[in-house]
């Protein structure tokens, strides 16, 4: 139910109420875990940065966490690091100091006629 409302995600005030007084409570239970893994797989790319970090380490599993959740997680930082890689990388575009343009006159206001 949460993920077609990825819009959602990044809103700080969504993100607190969800996660912090939600799903943080039951992360000691596996299952709580896996589905905050698999919420992450779809909306991580909506979430602020920092909102982001702050809900990986938290979900880092440790050694009481079964396999499935250490594959998950292990899954999900990769798609995260290609996602950020994968991002468009702006280009910086070279200024042509020589255009013919710069002898035309810019026009005046309109408004001081």
């Amino acid at each position: 139910l949460l993920i077609p409302m990825a819009e959602e995600f990044s809103a700080e005030d969504f993100c607190t109420t969800l996660f912090d007084e939600f799903l943080f409570v039951g992360l000691t239970r596996d299952n709580v875990t896996r589905h905050m893994l698999k919420l992450l797989w779809y909306v991580h790319n909506k979430l602020p940065a920092g909102r982001l970090a702050t809900l990986m380490k938290a979900i880092q599993p440790t050694t009481g966490h079964n396999e499935t959740v250490h594959k998950l997680y292990e899954t999900l930082q990769e798609r995260i690091g290609t996602t950020i890689h994968e991002g468009p990388i702006p280009e910086q575009q070279e200024v042509d100091f020589d255009s013919p343009l710069k002898s035309v006159p810019t026009p005046g206001p309109a408004y001081m006629q």
